[in-house]
C-alpha cells in the first residue's frame, strides 16, 4: 500500500513539473503538451466530497462478495457512521438516496447481526438532534421499519441501537413521536427489554428515555401497570445490580414516574419498603449521590404504603 501510494505521488510530482516548466517557457505551445489532470490526481490531493465517500461506502457495503469479508464491510460502515456525524452529511443521505439501503439492512435478517447494528447505529447519529434528517427517515418509511425491526430483533446489541434511534424521536418533539411510537406498540416492545435477564446493554438508556416519555405524555404509564411488571423490573434494576448511585437513579426515578401516573399500588407494600431501605443505605454511604427529589418520593410512598397495609390488617 505505502509503495503504490508513494508511486502515485511521484507520478503526481513529475506531472506538476513538466507543467510548470511549460507555463515558465513561452516558446513552448502550451495547449500541445499541457495534458488534462487524471481525476484521480484531483482526488489524492483533495480528497473525495464526502457525498461520494458516503455513496461509495454503501455501494462496497451492499456489493458484498467473496473478496470482500465482513470486516471490510464493517469498516465501511464505520467510515459512514463517523461521515454522517455532520448535520450537512446526514442531510444528504434523501439526495445520495442512501435512506432506502440502511432501512433494509435494519430489518435483514440474513445479514449478519453486526450489519443489522451498524445499520441501525448509522440510523440513531444521523437522527441525532437533526430534525431535517428526522423529516427525510419518516418520508422513506422509517418509522414503519422501526417498528418491524423491534417486534422482530432478538439480538441485544442491535436492538440497543434501536433504543437509540426511539431516543433521538422522543427528544426531536415528544408530543408528535410519543403517541406514534406508543399506537404502533414500539415503546411497549423496547420496554420488554427491562426484564431481560442479563440485563440488556441498552437499560439505562432506556430507562432515561421511558423516564422523559412519561413526562411529556403521563398516560404512556399505564403500560407499566400490568400485574407484576413492575415487581420485574425492580428485581432486574434495583434488587440484581451492582451498578453505581447514577444508575440506581434512573432505575428509582423510573419507578417514582411510574407511581406519580399509575398509583404506589403498582408495588406491594413491603417492595416499596424495601426500595427505603435500598436509598437510606445509598444516602449513608454517599449522600446527595441519588437525586434529592426521588429519595424523597421512595421514602414518602414507603411510609404511605405501611400506613394503608396496618389499616387494611386491623380488624
Amino acid at each position: 500500500m505505502e509503495n503504490k501510494q508513494q508511486l502515485d505521488l511521484n507520478t503526481l510530482l513529475k506531472w506538476g513539473i513538466e507543467h510548470s516548466t511549460a507555463n515558465e517557457d513561452p516558446t513552448i505551445d502550451r495547449s500541445a503538451q499541457l495534458e488534462k489532470i487524471d481525476p484521480k490526481w484531483i482526488d489524492l490531493i483533495l480528497g473525495k466530497p464526502d457525498a461520494v465517500r458516503m455513496r461509495d461506502a454503501m455501494d462496497a457495503i451492499l456489493n458484498a462478495d467473496q473478496s470482500r469479508d465482513l470486516s471490510e464491510r464493517l469498516a465501511y460502515f464505520d467510515e459512514l457512521e463517523l461521515l454522517v456525524e455532520s448535520i450537512d452529511n446526514a442531510n444528504d443521505l434523501k439526495p445520495c438516496k442512501l435512506w432506502a439501503p440502511l432501512l433494509d439492512l435494519m430489518t435483514a435478517q440474513k445479514e449478519p447481526e453486526d450489519i443489522r447494528k451498524f445499520a441501525a447505529w448509522v440510523v440513531a447519529t444521523a437522527l441525532q438532534n437533526n430534525p431535517k434528517a428526522i423529516k427525510d427517515w419518516a418520508e422513506a418509511g422509517g418509522l414503519a421499519v422501526l417498528t418491524r425491526a423491534v417486534k422482530q430483533e432478538s439480538s441485544a446489541s442491535v436492538v440497543a441501537k434501536l433504543v437509540a434511534i426511539a431516543s433521538a424521536l422522543v427528544n426531536d418533539s415528544p408530543t408528535h413521536w410519543i403517541p406514534l411510537l406508543h399506537a404502533d406498540g414500539t415503546l411497549q416492545s423496547l420496554a420488554m427489554a427491562l426484564h431481560a435477564r442479563p440485563r440488556h446493554p441498552s437499560a439505562k438508556r432506556l430507562l432515561h428515555m421511558l423516564a422523559n416519555v412519561m413526562d411529556a405524555v403521563p398516560s404512556v404509564a399505564q403500560m407499566f401497570s400490568g400485574k407484576g411488571w413492575m415487581e420485574q423490573m425492580v428485581d432486574v434494576h434495583v434488587r440484581c445490580t451492582n451498578e453505581g448511585p447514577d444508575y440506581l437513579e434512573k432505575a428509582l426515578q423510573f419507578v417514582v414516574l411510574v407511581s406519580k401516573h399509575v398509583g404506589q399500588d403498582v408495588l406491594a407494600a413491603k417492595v416499596w419498603v424495601e426500595l427505603r431501605e435500598v436509598v437510606d443505605e445509598s444516602e449513608g454511604a454517599d449522600p446527595g449521590a441519588v437525586d434529592e427529589e426521588v429519595v424523597k418520593q421512595i421514602r414518602e410512598t414507603a411510609g404511605k404504603a405501611v400506613e394503608e397495609m396496618k389499616k387494611s390488617s386491623q380488624p
